[in-house]
């Protein structure tokens, strides 16, 4: 079950995921942190639909860059960050290439 913490961050029951800034999204799980690119556009006026880049989502950052994520667990992670967005009201698709 996903709890929203704040207006930028959810945490999920291993995973935390949070929205710094209006150009990436941190997924944070066991001490370890990885990052995907985001951007805003607007469709409507007042509305802004997000744009998630699955491909700037690299891996691990340091210390911990050596650490290889699985397609699976890759999946799983761009799932956790989806939901985490829906939560925050923020309407988005995932962008792979």
């Amino acid at each position: 079950m996903l709890q929203k913490i704040s207006n930028k961050s959810v945490r999920g029951p291993n995973f935390t995921v949070t929205v710094p800034d209006v150009h990436k999204v941190e997924y944070a799980e066991g001490g370890k942190v990885a990052t995907v690119e985001i951007e805003g556009g607007v469709t409507e006026p007042g509305q802004v639909d997000w744009l998630v880049y699955a491909q700037t989502f690299q891996g691990w950052l340091p210390p911990h860059e050596s650490e290889e994520i699985n397609s699976e667990k890759r999946g799983q992670i761009l799932q956790n960050v989806s939901q985490a967005l829906s939560i925050l009201q923020m309407p988005h698709k995932i962008v792979e290439r």
